[in-house]
């Protein structure tokens, strides 16, 4: 869910699934932060299992119709549906210890009959065309890489991995604290 910041701070977080409700708070969030001045920087924080490619599709056509600059940072785990947020922004970040997980999309529609369940999958189809589609013009991989890559099983890439396939742009470097173990 997303969590209230003040408004000051300009920080949208996305942490949790990415559901109906995540997605109505981020977009009145980012709709608040854009009125309040249209030129300034938004920063969306996305610690995300994934979830609701309708909701998915819902927040990043908001991400891209305001327009805010978006500094989109992954931190902890970027999954499934929230990789395509954290690439979508126009300034992308990552933690170093931060895992991304990307796969093909997946549906449990209704289980209805076989009709209804062919012309589910159809949909289906179209949204995984789009996603793929979008992911390819942010990482400037070819469609047709994104789908060979993201049909296999779940991948797991690192911080790094993430950079290297374009889904960011950089790795955040943390600062040493004292009392940090010596190696």
């Amino acid at each position: 869910m997303t969590e209230k910041n003040t408004k000051s701070s300009r920080i949208v977080n996305v942490f949790g699934d990415i559901e109906d409700e995540m997605a109505t708070e981020f977009i009145d969030e980012m709709l608040e932060l854009s009125f309040e001045s249209p030129s300034k920087e938004i920063t969306v924080y996305i610690n995300s299992e994934g979830g609701s490619m309708y909701s998915m599709f819902a927040m990043h056509d908001i991400m891209r119709k305001l327009t805010n600059p978006i500094h989109t940072i992954g931190i902890g785990r970027v999954m499934s549906a929230a990789v395509l947020l954290m690439a979508a922004g126009d300034k992308r970040s990552i933690t170093p210890n931060t895992h991304v997980m990307v796969h093909e999309p997946s549906y449990f529609g209704p289980e209805n009959k076989v009709g209804q369940w062919e012309r589910e999958l159809d949909h289906l189809k179209v949204l995984k065309n789009e996603m793929y589609q979008l992911l390819a013009s942010y990482t400037g991989q070819t469609t047709e890489k994104i789908e060979l890559d993201l049909n296999a099983q779940d991948k797991y890439i690192s911080a790094k991995e993430a950079v290297e396939y374009g889904l960011t742009d950089n790795i955040i470097k943390l600062y040493p604290k004292a009392g940090k173990p010596k190696s």
